[in-house]
């Protein structure tokens, strides 16, 4: 995580320096954006950066939230593909599944480096899934000051006990089960939403003032919830418009 957390600041400062080409991603979806969490999607995402870096590549990420259930397997799986700018050959196709999970944490990490107050002790997070546990990676990871509480929700329970056994052991925190999304969210520093909810659940009144807000999911916070937020940051506008998922 450490490494990821290196490049995704370095990617962050190019696209700060518009020192990079990023098109919009085509998504594929089978109906309106709704149904990207339940029947999928796929993205693209080709990128280029320039400079020092000066290699194009591409993302192709299908995410079919039946996976889990229906065989066993992840919601998300990936293709990276980077290609020499010179002669157009790839350097590189890899497997990208780790790689896009460890980047979604990491730019939560970085979010929070910049963003979240520094003296943030506790992390309060919905979802107990691969997304939940690279976004703790990074938290754990960019504080100088060690975070001393990790309160974890999740609808299954069972998931969530081996989820905090796990966590527990790999980040050495202290980290707890709650019995519910509010109880993980009321008096936390830092709140994270990583999950494939359909409909918003999050009520801003439950935010400690002062606390820092990642949302990686889509539908977890109602817009009308907003009044209740000082200050909303995204990493492109242009991007989150064009993807058209909850935006108002």
């Amino acid at each position: 995580m450490d490494g990821t957390l290196e490049a995704i600041q370095k990617s962050f400062e190019l696209h700060g320096r518009k020192e990079v080409i990023q098109p919009s991603k085509p998504v594929i979806r089978w109906g309106g954006p709704e149904t990207e969490e339940t029947r999928g999607r796929i993205m693209t995402m080709p990128s280029y950066l320039v400079g020092e870096i000066d290699v194009a590549g591409m993302k192709w990420i299908p995410s079919m939230p039946e996976n889990p259930r229906k065989i066993g397997q992840p919601r998300a799986s990936a293709i990276i593909i980077l290609s020499d700018l010179h002669n157009g050959f790839p350097l590189a196709i890899m497997n990208g599944t780790i790689v896009s999970a460890m980047r979604t944490g990491a730019a939560t990490g970085i979010a929070i480096k910049y963003l979240a107050n520094p003296d943030s002790r506790t992390v309060g997070i919905i979802g107990a899934g691969v997304q939940s546990r690279t976004q703790l990676m990074a938290v754990t990871g960019v504080f100088k000051n060690p975070i001393e509480q990790i309160k974890v929700f999740d609808l299954n329970e069972e998931k969530t006990k081996q989820f905090v056994k796990e966590m527990q052991l790999e980040l050495n925190v202290n980290v707890v089960n709650v019995t519910s999304a509010e109880e993980a969210i009321r008096e936390s520093d830092i709140v994270i939403t990583a999950t494939m909810s359909t409909f918003p659940y999050v009520k801003g009144e439950w935010l400690k003032e002062g606390a820092f807000h990642s949302e990686i999911s889509f539908w977890d916070t109602d817009p009308k919830e907003l009044v209740h937020y000082d200050k909303v940051a995204m990493d492109d506008f242009e991007h989150v418009k064009h993807h058209g998922v909850n935006l108002h």
